[in-house]
């Protein structure tokens, strides 16, 4: 599941998937602003076939907290 979520983040963000880790943020990443944060989200959304609620897409600013809100959706 990580590994997916950081390809789709790879290819949003335009940046080598090597370079993503769990502090990975919209702070350390230039290309992170907020259009391609909503990209991150839909993606994620469609590849996992579930939907964030608001508050959870805001909060999700960095992969850590990505994978943490990810996996309780999942179960």
């Amino acid at each position: 599941m990580e590994q997916e979520v950081k390809a789709i983040m790879s290819q949003i963000l335009e940046i080598p998937i090597g370079e993503i880790n769990t502090a990975t943020s919209m702070d350390s990443v230039d290309t992170w602003d907020s259009l391609r944060h909503m990209e991150i989200i839909s993606a994620i959304e469609q590849q996992f076939q579930i939907e964030f609620e608001a508050e959870e897409a805001m909060d999700m600013t960095n992969l850590g907290v990505i994978m943490r809100i990810l996996a309780a959706k999942k179960g």
